[in-house]
């Protein structure tokens, strides 16, 4: 079994992080997030929604964009397209697991997710208060979105398969948007891995949540920890694959 040290996966992160923010694809993707962000603020609010609500649909607009450009991003470039490089087999081969690999790849994922978010909440006008809330939470409530992104990398031999499998990773996470405009919607949206975070938005905004928060929090500790096994299931399954390839065999089993 490989053992990455913190030294290592510190550098992988490093290198990771920076490779992602040079890349063209992610910059087109920041650029999106952001021209969206800035054409939504200028309209305001939704004429449906009331002052409170309208500020936590921002919130949840924000939730759904930047993990699912972002992350995305990272995951298909980072691992579908870069596998026949062969770069992951020379990490493996100095011995660096594939969960370290994935690991900085989620990582590198949050920080370009988390500089997409801080931009868009300025051009949307979220109240500070409101923003740094959602800042400080982004963590948990983008990880969902993030270990979906990484689990369907993983699981993609090629970059043909990723656009279907893009559907997978826009699904949970516009769900709970749509709750804000479908009430039928909403209550099934709940149940989706970023449904708690969206609903705790809106009590943090002051509009009526569907469940007390202690539920919601209960439910957003349930997603977050399935994520985290799902992305260790991904590392190791990875870590499977490279030493697979390494042995000479043609895939995992």
């Amino acid at each position: 079994m490989k053992h990455t040290s913190l030294h290592t996966l510190g550098a992988l992160v490093a290198r990771d992080t920076r490779d992602a923010l040079t890349h063209p694809l992610m910059l087109v993707m920041i650029a999106a997030s952001l021209l969206m962000a800035w054409f939504f603020g200028a309209l305001g609010t939704p004429p449906w929604t009331d002052e409170h609500e309208g500020i936590a649909l921002w919130l949840a607009l924000t939730l759904m964009i930047a993990p699912v450009f972002c992350g995305s991003t990272v995951s298909h470039v980072s691992i579908a397209v870069d596998r026949p490089t062969g770069t992951y087999l020379t990490l493996a081969a100095a011995g660096v697991s594939g969960g370290a690999i994935i690991a900085s790849k989620v990582v590198a994922s949050f920080v370009c997710s988390f500089i997409t978010s801080a931009g868009m909440l300025a051009l949307l006008h979220v109240p500070v208060d409101l923003a740094v809330y959602f800042l400080v939470s982004f963590v948990p409530a983008a990880l969902p979105t993030l270990a979906i992104c990484c689990i369907l990398a993983v699981l993609s031999r090629n970059d043909d398969k990723m656009g279907p499998m893009s559907l997978f990773e826009m699904l949970p996470a516009i769900v709970p948007f749509v709750g804000f405009m479908i009430d039928s919607v909403r209550w099934a949206a709940v149940f989706f891995p970023t449904g708690p975070a969206a609903e705790l938005f809106r009590a943090a905004c002051g509009a009526p949540a569907l469940f007390p928060v202690p539920v919601l929090v209960a439910l957003w500790a349930f997603w977050v920890a399935a994520s985290i096994a799902a992305v260790v299931w991904a590392g190791k399954r990875f870590d499977r694959e490279l030493n697979a390839r390494l042995l000479g065999e043609e895939g995992v089993r």
